[in-house]
């Protein structure tokens, strides 16, 4: 069973990224489900791929630019993922980076603690691993709403980490769902 967490962070299209994170102008996405920025530079798509809810793709920076740095969101319900409805934050936590842990490749520099983002509680995960020929840095916020995980994901080539956390920091900050829906 392909875990949904490894899946989907590791998109490879080939789309790019030039401008600094002063200079981008940014757009929302939203239903009503929940809202997000992005920069109005990057690609989204909205169909399904493979259960994500949306992904964002960065334009590619030149022609040697072949992993496309990437935002996405993914809703599951956990009995879907063999956890029961009432699992907690933490219970989905351990449940997730035991499967990060098991099933990337060459993961370094894990790190997880329990924060606020936007007035709700969450885990941010942070870590390293091998896709394909790529090293990347993955950082995830991980929800649970209404028996379902919700698990806001970026990842980046690792060196290229520092020029993505001010764009990622503006897009995790403009991230809010709607707790009282069923996703």
């Amino acid at each position: 069973m392909k875990p949904f967490l490894i899946a989907i962070f590791l998109s490879t299209p080939f789309w790019g990224f030039s401008q600094t994170e002063s200079s981008l102008h940014y757009s929302t996405y939203s239903n009503e489900k929940y809202t997000i920025a992005y920069p109005e530079t990057w690609r989204i798509d909205t169909s399904n791929m493979p259960r994500a809810e949306f992904s964002f793709f960065s334009p590619k920076e030149d022609a040697t630019d072949t992993f496309s740095d990437n935002v996405n969101l993914i809703v599951r319900d956990l009995t879907k993922q063999h956890l029961r409805p009432d699992a907690t934050l933490d219970e989905f936590e351990a449940f997730s980076e035991k499967q990060i842990k098991t099933l990337a490749v060459d993961v370094t520099e894990f790190s997880a603690k329990k924060i606020e983002l936007n007035n709700t509680e969450c885990y941010e995960i942070n870590f390293n691993l091998t896709y394909q020929q790529y090293r990347l840095h993955t950082k995830q916020y991980y929800f649970i709403s209404n028996s379902k995980s919700i698990v806001l994901t970026m990842s980046c080539e690792q060196k290229k980490l520092d020029k993505f956390q001010p764009v990622w920091n503006r897009i995790s900050g403009s991230f809010i769902y709607a707790t009282s829906l069923t996703m």
